[in-house]
């Protein structure tokens, strides 16, 4: 320990002092010997150089939700150089080496986890929680009481989450707005392998922002590494104009993203889509049922039931043995709730499918127009869906028309088979 500390020194001294501020460091706990060094290292070079005379900073265990260390500067002359700092500060150089969960990860496959919700919850609990809050972490949620929320496989949390309580959900944040006012957050995202893709980064980076905000703080830094997150504090950087809105919904939903690409028929030409299948009902292979539509203020569902008997996948149930629901969310504010895909792995037997689709929200001046996109067999059909209802009902006839097969003016039955067969127009 003592020669960690005396390289440390060694090496601060070629620094520069920064203005001190009030710091809030929140780190995982679940890493390699090699990780826990490599961050210790980082994180006390920043704070012998940040944290002046008479200042403190905490650090904090941001999946258990328990402090680590405080590293404190007294407020005498001679702690005015990273070595002095260093050396009185030994409890917290020895605490961030020898760091360790006290609970057992999640079954994914998350590196780095934190609890990004549990933090500002604890964060806001606690009196006069104000400055910067460096979190160093994956952005990806994954715990274990919460498996079904998990981001670990390209899901991230929808706006009606966050919106929701935290008895409902746990991303709640309704009546939290005034918990973290004046907090500037910096997310240091170093679990290098999160991103699916680009579509997938951009979603998560929205999520975050916003889950953030809904507790009064502001993210001010999103990056993949902790140098960037550190020079930012370190320079009073300011929040970027994002442009990202919280939706008014109160639909709890994950939605999901594919790790390879999208879906195929978000990538064929459609101009053909109208000619009708002549295959047989049985489909050996992987078919893809999607859902477009035009008004960018609505939202539509697909509900999908590969048999009679067989769980339906939609939104509020995203896996099963015969498939998986994912929702496309494109770069912009104004149309990113206008696809869904829903992939059936086969054998699929499509007289026996059962589709379903529901004008959940919105006021739909295009009388509810939408289409459908089956792919089967690398070809893309493209078929009308009409619905009557101008406005949505919330899902609310789910079930009568689901399970009882009513009618309802929000909700399109579809045989898809015979819907196949024919031609549109």
């Amino acid at each position: 320990m003592r020669i960690i500390i005396m390289a440390l020194a060694a090496f601060l001294l070629s620094f520069a002092s920064a203005n001190g501020q009030e710091l809030t460091i929140a780190v995982s706990p679940h890493l390699s010997a090699e990780q826990r060094q490599d961050q210790a290292e980082a994180i006390l070079r920043f704070l012998a150089n940040e944290v002046g005379r008479g200042e403190t900073a905490q650090i904090i265990n941001a999946y258990d939700l328990v402090p680590i260390a405080t590293f404190s500067v007294p407020d005498n002359r001679a702690y005015e150089n990273p070595r002095a700092k260093i050396a009185v500060n030994r409890e917290a150089v020895a605490a961030l080496l020898t760091l360790e969960s006290a609970s057992p990860r999640a079954p994914g496959d998350v590196e780095l986890p934190i609890n990004l919700p549990g933090l500002l919850r604890y964060l806001a609990a606690r009196s006069g929680t104000s400055g910067d809050l460096i979190v160093i972490g994956s952005p990806l949620y994954d715990m274990p009481l919460e498996a079904h929320l998990s981001m670990a496989s390209g899901g991230v949390p929808g706006d009606g989450l966050i919106r929701a309580t935290r008895g409902i959900s746990p991303f709640g944040a309704l009546g939290e707005r005034q918990s973290l006012q004046g907090v500037r957050v910096h997310f240091a995202a170093i679990d290098q392998g999160w991103a699916l893709h680009d579509r997938h980064a951009f979603a998560v980076e929205r999520f975050t922002t916003l889950l953030i905000e809904a507790f009064g703080a502001e993210l001010v830094t999103f990056a993949g590494d902790m140098e960037t997150v550190f020079s930012q504090v370190s320079s009073g950087a300011t929040a970027p104009n994002h442009g990202f809105v919280l939706e008014d919904t109160d639909k709890r939903e994950i939605l999901y993203f594919r790790a390879d690409t999208a879906p195929r028929a978000l990538l064929r030409d459609m101009s053909d889509g109208a000619t009708s299948y002549t295959g047989p009902s049985r489909v050996d292979g992987e078919i893809e049922v999607g859902l477009f539509w035009p008004c960018q203020s609505c939202d539509f569902d697909l509900h999908v039931r590969p048999e009679a008997g067989a769980a339906v996948l939609s939104y509020l149930n995203h896996r099963s043995p015969e498939g998986r629901f994912y929702k496309d969310i494109r770069h912009g504010t104004d149309d990113d709730r206008s696809l869904e895909v829903i992939v059936l792995d086969g054998p699929v037997d499509l007289s026996a499918l059962g589709v379903w689709v529901n004008f959940y929200g919105g006021d739909d001046q295009t009388h509810g127009r939408a289409e459908l996109r089956i792919t089967i067999a690398g070809h893309t059909y493209v078929r009308p869906v009409e619905i009557t209802a101008r406005a949505g009902d919330g899902g609310v006839g789910r079930a009568e028309v689901i399970e009882n097969s009513a009618a309802d003016t929000a909700w399109s039955t579809i045989d898809l088979l015979a819907l196949l067969r024919g031609r549109d127009g």
